[in-house]
């Protein structure tokens, strides 16, 4: 299931799970260049609260969260932008 996702499902989270989750959601391009002491500090949580947020939903750790999660963003993206463009010739040039 793609992080997001399970990023959303707040309910199975506790107070400080919930804050760190809700962050990352309305930061996400800012979270990709954080250290995890950063978003710990930035949340007002522990290294290791976040560390247990990544494992719960089925990730090793914040380094594996931070390269699944750039990899989802960077696909999210892809979808979210046109993929045809039209010259003045009138020839679709698909981009992508």
């Amino acid at each position: 299931m793609p992080i997001i996702s399970n990023l959303e499902k707040a309910k199975q989270f506790n107070s400080s799970e919930r804050i760190i989750s809700q962050y990352i959601l309305k930061n996400k391009d800012l979270i990709l260049e954080m250290s995890i002491q950063e978003l710990a500090l930035n949340t007002n949580s522990s290294t290791s609260t976040i560390v247990r947020l990544c494992r719960k939903i089925g990730l090793k750790g914040y380094k594996d969260f931070k390269i699944k999660f750039s990899a989802e963003l960077l696909q999210h993206n892809r979808k979210s932008r046109p993929h045809d463009i039209k010259c003045r010739t009138g020839w679709n040039i698909c981009r992508g």
